[in-house]
């Protein structure tokens, strides 16, 4: 597979957005979301997303490890090629945002 499949395949399957950064207007949460608390007067005491959670923004958060089995087994054009598989992941995780490897 080529970098840009396997960017498709880390950023939509493997690595997906699991930390959010922005505040929204929510149905539970443990604070008050003060322009949530403006428009519930405003309707009437209608609207019920008074609370704030942090569900917007989402980027990936991920560590991820390398293994390479440099023992007297693997050598030669299968050490190259798992050597070529290490760089063209680490590419494509570095094209979805993840740096921490």
């Amino acid at each position: 597979p080529t970098i840009e499949e396997m960017t498709t395949v880390f950023r939509d399957v493997l690595y997906p957005k699991n930390k959010f950064t922005k505040w929204q207007a929510s149905l539970s949460g443990s604070s008050l979301h003060i322009p949530s608390l403006l428009k519930l007067i405003q309707t009437n005491y209608t609207y019920k997303r008074i609370f704030r959670k942090r569900t917007g923004g989402g980027v990936a958060k991920y560590d991820v490890c390398f293994l390479l089995d440099v023992s007297n087994s693997v050598y030669g054009s299968c050490l190259r090629s798992s050597v070529l598989g290490i760089l063209a992941m680490a590419c494509a995780l570095d094209k979805c945002g993840i740096e921490t490897y």
